[in-house]
């Protein structure tokens, strides 16, 4: 059983038997589970383990925090509303899709960002989204990470400090 789903089907049993799955009950998740503890209690979130998607194909979650907002997630929203549905957790009319505006996800500096299951898509712009959303309308797999090739969380036009040392870890992996 992997890690994630032990963990999943923990946190859903004390969903289920009405215990609040916050500090003390994620706690309890990760140290039954498998390995570090530590490695577990963050990865209990009741948002990542216990909400099913709506849509065939995938449930969208749209960042809607600051960073992502800053950086243009707002058209992301507006497109979602156009080619999915016009309200979250709305089936799209093909019953394949729907969406929703959800709080950081966590790649604050890759932002804007959509998640979609495990799978973050991130440095997103409206052109870059519409593909996105065509190439899951077609049933093509679409790469998880950044949609503009950055790697990590280097800047847009790659490393600029400690170039050395990325050279030489590049090297040994």
């Amino acid at each position: 059983m992997s890690n994630r789903i032990f963990i999943a089907a923990n946190a859903f049993a004390l969903y289920r038997r009405r215990a609040d799955v916050e500090a003390t009950a994620r706690r309890t998740v990760a140290r039954n589970r498998p390995g570090s503890p530590v490695r577990g209690y963050g990865r209990s979130e009741p948002r990542d383990l216990l909400v099913a998607p709506v849509g065939r194909t995938a449930h969208l979650w749209v960042c809607g925090t600051t960073p992502c907002m800053l950086r243009g997630s707002e058209a992301l929203i507006e497109i979602c509303k156009e080619r999915i549905a016009e309200h979250p957790h709305e089936l799209s009319k093909d019953g394949r899709f729907s969406w929703e505006e959800v709080e950081c996800l966590g790649c604050c500096s890759n932002a804007p960002v959509v998640q979609i299951g495990k799978d973050t898509y991130e440095d997103l712009d409206p052109e870059l989204f519409e593909k996105l959303l065509y190439a899951l309308r077609q049933g093509k797999p679409v790469k998880p990470g950044s949609q503009t090739g950055r790697k990590a969380s280097c800047p847009a036009g790659g490393a600029t400090t400690l170039k050395e040392i990325i050279d030489k870890v590049a090297e040994k992996v």
